[in-house]
């Protein structure tokens, strides 16, 4: 059970503590590279995935992708370390969340098996 001193509990409230992001470089504000995947250099022989997809009917990813790019990132972004392995972009993470949602699938290990598996979510 998160307890309000917790760094996660801090994440979903209105104004995030400040005492733990004067301690340290964020992320986002030191210039870190968060890792996410470029789909535009995924090809399926000739065809681009996108152009695939679209071919496929599959309009899923697109919806998804619209609806995160939308979103405000830099809140998430903030919260992590500049120091370390470099994160998963939130922006992918949640991506994979809802789009596994979408097709029905909710664990952890059933969305790393559709990461590798699913053309939509690549």
């Amino acid at each position: 059970m998160p307890t309000p001193d917790d760094r996660q509990f801090a994440l979903f409230q209105t104004s995030p503590a400040s005492a733990l992001l004067s301690s340290r470089v964020s992320a986002a504000s030191s210039g870190w590279r968060f890792i996410q995947g470029d789909a535009t250099t995924i090809f399926l022989g000739m065809t681009s995935l996108e152009e695939h997809l679209r071919q496929s009917g599959i309009r899923a990813p697109f919806v998804v992708a619209d609806l995160l790019d939308d979103q405000d990132w830099m809140p998430f972004e903030e919260r992590y370390a500049a120091t370390g392995r470099a994160p998963y972009a939130p922006r992918a993470m949640m991506g994979l969340i809802l789009y596994g949602i979408m097709h029905g699938v909710s664990s952890l290990r059933s969305l790393e098996r559709l990461a590798r598996v699913d053309l939509g979510v690549m």
